[in-house]
C-alpha cells in the first residue's frame, strides 16, 4: 500500500468517484444470468442502475394499472354514475376557469 494512502476498508465507492451523482448506494448480488439478462435489456451507455430503475418503474406502472382495471371491474352502476357526476362537475370548473 502506497504510504499516506488510505486503507481500503475505509475507501468508499464515492470517494473513488464510481458512483458519481448517485444517492446512498449499496451491493445486491444477483446470479450471473441476472446480471447477464439485465445487461442485454440496457441500451448502448445504460448502467445495470438504469436498466433496473427502469424495470422497476415498468413493474409498478404495470400493477397501478392491474388495480385500476380490478376497481374498474368491481365499481357499481350507483359509484359509476356518481363518478361521472363528480368528472362532469369538475370539466365544467375547468371549462369556467379558461
Amino acid at each position: 500500500m502506497m504510504r499516506g494512502a488510505p486503507h481500503a476498508s475505509t475507501t468508499t465507492a464515492r470517494q473513488l468517484g464510481y458512483t458519481s451523482g448517485m444517492a446512498e448506494v449499496t451491493t445486491m448480488k444477483v446470479s450471473t444470468e441476472t446480471r447477464d439478462r439485465l445487461r442485454a435489456l440496457g441500451r448502448n451507455g445504460e448502467s445495470l442502475e438504469d436498466v433496473v430503475v427502469a424495470a422497476l418503474d415498468a413493474y409498478e406502472a404495470e400493477q397501478f394499472w392491474a388495480a385500476a382495471e380490478a376497481a374498474a371491474v368491481a365499481e357499481t352502476a350507483e359509484e359509476r354514475t356518481e363518478r361521472k357526476r363528480i368528472e362532469a362537475e369538475v370539466d365544467a370548473w375547468m371549462d369556467d376557469a379558461r
